[in-house]
């Protein structure tokens, strides 16, 4: 029988040395790929250590260590063994301090999935891979899954972030390569983000929230139409009351068609004021997607006869023009169209009567606008609490290029709305929600603004009794010729264009 040898205490001493000179190796590579290194610190150190070196510092240091001869002899040794390591010590601080972190941190999450109950049937604990940065509040954990499952890992989300002490957004898991991911932050979400004016920087521009660092904005110029969805309480009619707010007060030449089945009750606050149209009924309704059809073709038509790949060259090039200056009113008839639709079910489901004709009359503008609008400067926004196929023509849907989504009640919604399961994870919180444009998901906080807050931004853009009858000596003159109407002799100016 062989006996075997236990390695020596200096071997393991090596082994041990080299595996940490390993460990600082590696978090010097990834500081590097994910730029975490502290640059600035690091270069002083090393600046500072030339400029001692300049001023033969190291001479003075090695005669008073009394091994000058020996530095005289071999400048090389001194250089490799010496001058490298000290200069290189802000890089190794900077890496033993990650290490130290890292180790800690392994040290809180066992301890932690251990309280927890996290552990497979082996009563094995995840380990522990790495930790790095997401961006500049947020940190991503890998862990081997060890075969459990994402949903135990979720409904100990509160323990493991008492344990933890942080605040953790989402848990992913990759079951091919056996590894779950938690983002999570140190910094909460704010509960409340109060609506300002002035965070609205341009035209076709709202804000959809702020994230723990920064405000988030869209424009309509990018990203064309929105879906909106979520469940009653969530925060759909305080986004919907701050974005057409922004909207109208940062742009005097847009134009806003508001669509609320549920007898106007959403959309009481833009009652009375210029430029805004609020429809309560279906009847109202089709007679306006008439309009907005003819209208869409109408600009469409005068975008190709300039050769204009939108409606942002086509003013551009026509203000250079003669015309117009003869025909000023192109640009007020050019300016954005905004359509809000309010529980989009009760329109694309009908009921209380609607003939089925008028429900696939409506489903046909609505898909066009979401087709065609972006390049004539027709905006798409919807809002439902069901965003499912019955509810939400898929054509619709798929046009509709931005989606914040509140609280869904199940992971049905979500996934219908979202395409995965985050939506049903909201914390109950009124305004919490999700951002998606594109591929990117952004957890945000909604701005708050108040129905009077709204009401006194607004009164100064209220109709008055003049205006009221302005109105309707027009609708006597131009009985149902649509808003901005321009004559064409190429254009169809029918009103009812479905």
């Amino acid at each position: 029988m062989k006996k075997t040898t236990k390695p020596s205490k200096s071997t393991e001493a090596l082994d041990k040395a080299l595996s940490f000179l390993w460990k600082i190796i590696k978090e010097l590579f990834q500081g590097t790929i994910k730029n975490t290194i502290p640059w600035l610190w690091c270069f002083s150190w090393l600046a500072l250590v030339n400029v001692l070196l300049y001023l033969d510092l190291e001479v003075i240091a090695f005669k008073w260590a009394g091994v000058e001869k020996l530095y005289e002899k071999a400048p090389e040794l001194f250089f490799i063994f010496i001058y490298l390591p000290i200069a290189a010590l802000g890089f190794i601080v900077w890496a033993i301090k990650q290490i130290k972190i890292k180790q800690e941190l392994a040290k809180r999450l066992t301890n932690a999935f251990l309280s927890s109950k996290i552990k497979n049937y082996m009563g094995k604990v995840p380990n522990f891979i790495s930790d790095y940065p997401v961006d500049e509040h947020t940190r991503k954990i890998t862990l081997t899954s060890e075969s459990i499952p994402i949903e135990t890992f979720k409904m100990q989300k509160k323990h493991l972030e008492a344990a933890l002490m942080i605040y953790i957004d989402e848990f992913k898991q990759d079951i091919e390569k056996g590894i779950t991911s938690i983002q999570y932050s140190h910094i909460p979400m704010p509960e409340i983000f109060d609506y300002n004016l002035s965070n609205v920087k341009s035209k076709c521009t709202y804000v959809a929230g702020c994230t723990r660092s920064k405000i988030v904005s869209q424009s309509f110029k990018s990203s064309p139409h929105l879906l909106i969805g979520g469940q009653t309480g969530g925060g759909k009619s305080t986004l919907l009351r701050q974005i057409i707010t922004s909207l109208y007060l940062n742009d005097d030449n847009a134009r806003f068609q508001l669509v609320d089945l549920k007898e106007g009750l959403e959309f009481q606050t833009f009652k009375n004021i210029k430029r805004i149209n609020v429809v309560e009924n279906f009847g109202d309704m089709l007679l306006q997607l008439g309009k907005l059809d003819t209208e869409l073709k109408q600009r469409m038509a005068k975008i190709k006869e300039a050769n204009c790949k939108d409606i942002d060259a086509y003013i551009k090039k026509k203000t250079t023009e003669k015309e117009n200056q003869l025909h000023g009113r192109a640009n007020s008839f050019f300016g954005r169209k905004y359509i809000f639709i309010d529980e989009a079910a009760e329109i694309f489901l009908g009921g209380g009567g609607v003939k089925l004709e008028n429900i696939q009359k409506v489903r046909k503008v609505i898909s066009r606008i979401a087709r065609l609008g972006r390049a004539c400067g027709m905006h798409l926004i919807i809002a439902t609490q069901r965003p499912d196929v019955k509810a939400l023509d898929p054509q619709v849907k798929a046009n509709l290029t931005s989606i914040i989504a509140f609280q869904m009640p199940n992971l049905a919604s979500s996934m219908t709305i979202l395409g995965n399961g985050k939506a049903a994870q909201i914390p109950i919180v009124p305004g919490r929600a999700i951002l998606r444009s594109g591929n990117k998901l952004v957890d945000i906080q909604t701005p708050f603004l108040s129905i009077e807050e709204a009401e006194k931004l607004l009164e100064p853009h209220k109709e008055d009794d003049s205006d009221s009858k302005k109105v309707v000596e027009k609708k006597k003159v131009f009985k149902k010729k649509p808003d901005n109407f321009i004559q064409d002799k190429n254009a169809n100016n029918s009103p009812g264009g479905i």
